[in-house]
């Protein structure tokens, strides 16, 4: 039996800053990737991404697809057979641009299912000291969104629930059939509004914050700010 892993904070921060354009200029500048949200349609097997190095010595990336759900309240990654990556590992001369399929194995299922694909740089063969890249791209494996409203925003993200435990901590769930993207998400603790790095609620999970005494819930879909009822 596969043990679940739970996602590091260091990368939903770093999918959080490659999503927003907020990454430093030197890694940024090193590999591009595209695009870096991947959709697979019900009568779709396979999508592809691009990865581009932009700097001036070979690199290797490894890429590893794990199935992403958020149980107990957490972002939890497992092994999955379901979606395949080819290749595997890719290594790029400068300059030079490679292209990765993603194909489904089975027949799709009723509900949509998440994944993260995971792309390392492996370290160079010089040693020292250097930064290395790496990159949690999303890969949703059924519909695109629920049905719009009349502005646009899908179904999902009217009808984001925000609870209270005992603990005082915060959970929100998304009751919809596909995930919703939070453009940004603020909390107000102490009457003060913070932001979290929060990007994604899975379809019908929910996500448990560690922020304690939240007062107030907000966020922005489709340029609108929502408020959340606190339960």
């Amino acid at each position: 039996m596969t043990t679940p892993k739970r996602l590091p904070r260091p990368f939903l921060l770093l999918c959080l800053l490659w999503a927003t354009g907020t990454l430093g200029a030197g890694l940024a500048s090193r590999v591009s990737v595209s695009p870096i949200t991947l959709q697979l349609q019900p009568n779709v097997r396979a999508t592809q991404l691009t990865l581009t190095n932009q700097g001036d010595t070979p690199v290797t990336f490894d890429l590893n697809l794990m199935a992403w759900s958020q149980s107990g309240g957490q972002d939890v990654l497992t092994s999955t057979q379901a979606v395949v990556v080819a290749p595997a590992t890719v290594t790029l001369a400068p300059g030079k641009a490679q292209t990765v399929r993603l194909a489904r194995l089975g027949n799709p299922t009723l509900s949509e299912q998440a994944y993260r694909l995971i792309v390392t740089e492996r370290p160079s063969d010089g040693g020292g000291v250097t930064t290395r890249l790496q990159l949690i791209l999303p890969l949703f494996d059924g519909s695109v969104s629920d049905t719009p409203t009349d502005d646009g925003i899908s179904g999902a993200a009217l009808n984001v629930q925000a609870s209270l435990g005992p603990d005082g901590h915060l959970t929100l769930t998304n009751p919809g059939s596909t995930h919703l993207h939070l453009s940004t998400l603020e909390l107000q603790v102490s009457g003060r509004w913070q932001p979290v790095p929060l990007l994604y609620l899975l379809a019908g999970q929910s996500r448990r914050l560690d922020t304690a005494g939240v007062q107030a819930v907000r966020y922005t879909a489709g340029g609108t700010v929502r408020d959340v009822a606190l339960r």
